[in-house]
């Protein structure tokens, strides 16, 4: 099973990093595919349409969502393989 991250973790992780890099999520190591983020999501602030009810069951955790939001319009869509060599983990 894979260890999470946590939003402290990623804000270490992203320090070193120029604040105008843009932020694109690469996923399917088989079959690499990017999309850019669109913006951020809080689990406390999403709704569960088939329940009508926070998407985290109320509880006091809370989850983090980079919201992806489409391959980049001027990119092509697939990503790089070599992303899960050069990925930096706080663990």
């Amino acid at each position: 099973m894979t260890e999470e991250l946590t939003v402290g973790e990623l804000m270490d992780l992203l320090e070193d990093q120029p604040l105008d890099a843009v932020v694109r999520v690469v996923h399917q190591r088989a079959w690499p595919l990017q999309e850019v983020v669109g913006g951020v999501a809080n689990s406390r602030d999403v709704v569960d349409d088939e329940r009508d009810e926070p998407a985290d069951g109320g509880d006091d955790s809370s989850i983090f969502y980079l919201v992806a939001d489409g391959p980049p319009a001027k990119d092509r869509p697939y990503g790089p393989r070599g992303a899960w060599d050069a990925m930096r983990r706080v663990w």
